[in-house]
């Protein structure tokens, strides 16, 4: 059983939004000091791989400041050909997953990144933090994420991708329950996994989105078209999908407006992600009715900063990269 189930099985909130959340509250001595400590491991350990001493040069640093003055600026060329060849035999530990994103014309079709165990373990916890954050209205409020099996929407990319890492990374954390389910939904194109996700929540429900906000106002704006022809029969025999579509109907008739899905579901939180978030955030909200939790994530650094209750600026996370501004 992982940490952050132990905790919320024996309701020890306090202790779990601290684990989870409580880098929000560093100085910044003490954001510096986890950064610091950790690449000195992070350096330890590239010292004694082959791949550590390539990209490294052969240099040896045993501080900061060495490495900052020995070890050269790398692009995802100098990991090339080892990390496209997916070559574990060179990396200091074996990975827990290889996930990619797009390459570069004329020097590389795709970037294959590791995730070790222990990055992997560690986005799983800042995950958890992140969905606390899309769901709380102040500091410590657990009270919708502490949900046992929360449901979510799967509605990015699977497995090599990213976002479909994160999604089994956090089913190790937290017994999320993904509509359609993660072996059915990777099976899928996009289009099938958004409809069978959405089809399955007029029944059962859903608490969470983790995905593109352009899939959220484009599911949306799908959404109002559809409501002045919605078709009841199909759904005579899923008596809870047939109360939640009567009960949006009633709803948008009472606002004298089209259907929303803010008037079939109240959702926790909104994960969402992509240049767009900030211009779409307000369609979101009324869409959807929440604004969308932003975070910044990339392939090769996992979640590097998110926003927090308030939807203001970003915080960065301390222990997932050695963040440096040049």
């Amino acid at each position: 059983m992982s940490k952050i189930r132990e905790l919320l099985k024996q309701g020890r909130h306090e202790e779990l939004w601290q684990m989870c959340c409580g880098f929000i509250d560093l100085s910044l001595e003490q954001f510096m000091a986890i950064q610091r400590r950790l690449l000195l491991e992070q350096i330890e350990l590239l010292k004694y791989c082959e791949h550590g001493r390539k990209v490294m040069r052969g240099a040896m640093p045993d501080t900061v400041e060495e490495f900052r003055e020995q070890v050269p600026l790398t692009t995802y060329a100098d990991y090339c050909p080892e990390l496209l060849e997916k070559r574990e035999d060179i990396l200091p530990a074996k990975p827990f997953a290889w996930q990619h994103s797009s390459g570069k014309s004329g020097e590389y079709p795709c970037k294959w990144v590791p995730v070790s165990q222990r990055l992997a373990h560690e986005l799983g916890i800042v995950m958890f933090g992140v969905g606390a954050f899309a769901s709380c209205k102040r500091r410590g409020d657990l009270s919708k994420a502490s949900k046992e099996h929360p449901k979510i929407v799967y509605a990015v990319a699977p497995q090599p991708y990213t976002s479909g890492v994160l999604t089994h990374i956090m089913q190790q954390q937290v017994d999320s329950r993904y509509l359609p389910p993660l072996d059915q939904a990777e099976n899928m194109t996009f289009y099938e996994r958004i409809q069978e996700g959405f089809r399955l929540a007029l029944s059962q429900g859903f608490d969470y989105f983790f995905g593109l906000s352009l899939v959220l106002v484009a599911i949306g704006e799908q959404f109002r078209q559809q409501s002045r022809g919605v078709k009841i029969l199909p759904l005579l025999s899923q008596p809870r999908a047939l109360f939640r579509l009567t009960k949006g109907l009633i709803k948008s008739k009472l606002a004298r407006r089209p259907m929303m899905p803010k008037d079939l579901w109240s959702v926790s939180g909104i994960m969402s992600g992509g240049t767009d978030c900030s211009v779409l955030k307000h369609r979101i909200k009324e869409l959807w009715g929440r604004y969308p939790l932003e975070t910044y994530t990339c392939t090769e650094g996992g979640v590097i900063a998110t926003q927090t209750w308030d939807h203001g600026g970003m915080t960065f996370i301390p222990n997932l990269n050695f963040l440096e501004f040049i």
